[in-house]
């Protein structure tokens, strides 16, 4: 059923950083990074648009230190806000702050963005891109065990 000789991991991976130099390449204009926007994008969905330190930490599958590392940068850049869990004072939560130029950067970054994702499936059918997305999404929704 599968071919022995490809490594899955590995075409995937390729792919995910030809996406990830152009999303870099296009916050360097703003001076973020994309794992920092990962971290709004993230806060963006959740209630209140905060959340516990921890819990973006899982979401972005790195290092506490790597994430709040992250954090601190955003703080200092006045995208984001440190501020103690209303249940437990010891914890730190963090929140996304309203912000205009975000809205902006994430506009730009959409038609950015599209056009990369254009550029990676240009030789692609409508049915094979339809596929291509169907199987992503079946990937990612199976739970891989350590």
């Amino acid at each position: 059923m599968h071919d022995e000789q490809v490594k899955l991991g590995f075409l995937i991976k390729q792919a995910h950083l030809k996406f990830e130099v152009a999303r870099n390449e296009f916050y360097k204009t703003y001076e973020m990074t994309g794992p920092q926007v990962d971290v709004i994008e993230f806060l963006a969905t959740q209630p209140d648009q905060r959340a516990p330190l921890n819990t973006i930490v899982t979401h972005l599958q790195v290092s506490y230190a790597t994430t709040s590392g992250l954090v601190t940068r955003l703080v200092k850049k006045g995208f984001v806000q440190k501020c103690p869990a209303p249940n437990d004072k010891r914890s730190v939560q963090v929140q996304l702050v309203p912000c205009p130029q975000l809205d902006a950067i994430f506009a730009a970054e959409h038609v950015a963005l599209s056009q990369v994702d254009q550029q990676l499936t240009v030789n692609f059918s409508t049915t094979e891109f339809d596929t291509f997305v169907r199987l992503l999404r079946k990937l990612n929704a199976n739970h891989v065990t350590h």
